[in-house]
């Protein structure tokens, strides 16, 4: 997050890409930086559940991420642009971790 500006000027800086597409990129970057240990953390509970045998709970709240996903980028994408889409995102993902953390066993 503390770097995604200069890493982002560093590898794409140059030619067509200017400073404001630096500074879009660089956006939407942190916002999906937030979410970046959530997906790593769905993917082994989902693989949890399914070696448990039990393929409908992650299904269930995959789905839901999804619709949530969809509300939240109609929401956020219009007041922060394309840093919106990438906050609403990882919000879903955080929650979709959260769920799969917190289900009852």
């Amino acid at each position: 997050m503390v770097l995604a500006g200069p890493l982002v000027a560093n590898l794409f800086g140059g030619g067509r890409f200017d400073a404001r597409s630096s500074l879009l990129t660089s956006n939407a970057l942190f916002f999906y930086s937030i979410g970046l240990t959530a997906y790593g953390g769905t993917k082994y509970y989902s693989l949890a559940f399914f070696a448990l045998k039990d393929t409908v709970t992650p299904t269930k709240i995959a789905g839901l991420a999804l619709l949530m996903n969809i509300v939240l980028n109609a929401l956020l994408m219009f007041p922060l642009k394309i840093g919106g889409l990438a906050l609403a995102t990882s919000i879903s993902g955080v929650v979709s971790f959260l769920f799969l953390f917190f289900y009852p066993k």
